[in-house]
């Protein structure tokens, strides 16, 4: 991390392409996570679309995972729209045969990201996020987690509408 923050850019490309092409492993890693998300925070955005080209497609797995879960969250909070609009696209898109808000919902690590995604998105995003996991609101009251996102979401509304007087979540 010290070489990334210290060094031009021109001497870490190498190392940043070695990051990259081991992001899959890293991700997963008690130590490895910290540089990936390192990069997220304080790379190049041609950085941030590599890794996410190699995690497409994971985030929800990821999601569940003790270290990959946080660097989901920074890839989150560091992105484009463009590139959060994909990570949604997985986020309320179907895994495994089932809706993955809620599979993330249900999980310890997955609700944070979640939360996150609630944080960074606005507008439509949001919205579009909101909207989904309303679809499964029974559901969720269920999960110890899902209690956390429902109060996430009406905090966010409260502050939107200025001073809780959104709809609630029903």
């Amino acid at each position: 991390q010290r070489i990334l923050e210290h060094c031009e850019h021109a001497q870490v490309a190498p190392i940043l392409d070695e990051i990259v092409t081991s992001t899959s492993d890293l991700v997963h890693d008690q130590y490895g996570n910290y540089v990936v998300q390192h990069v997220l925070e304080h790379g190049q955005p041609h950085d941030r679309q590599a890794i996410l080209t190699r995690v497409g497609g994971q985030i929800v797995a990821m999601s569940q995972h003790k270290f990959a879960s946080n660097v989901v969250e920074k890839l989150l909070q560091f992105s484009t729209q463009e590139t959060r609009q994909a990570m949604l696209n997985e986020i309320t898109g179907e895994y495994m045969g089932q809706p993955a808000v809620l599979v993330m919902m249900r999980d310890a690590y997955g609700n944070y990201v979640v939360q996150k995604a609630l944080d960074v998105c606005q507008g439509p995003d949001r919205d579009r996020l909101i909207a989904s996991i309303r679809e499964h609101l029974a559901a969720v009251r269920k999960f110890t987690y899902g209690k956390h996102i429902i109060a996430h979401i009406e905090k966010l509304e409260a502050h939107k509408y200025g001073g809780g007087r959104g709809g609630g979540m029903g």
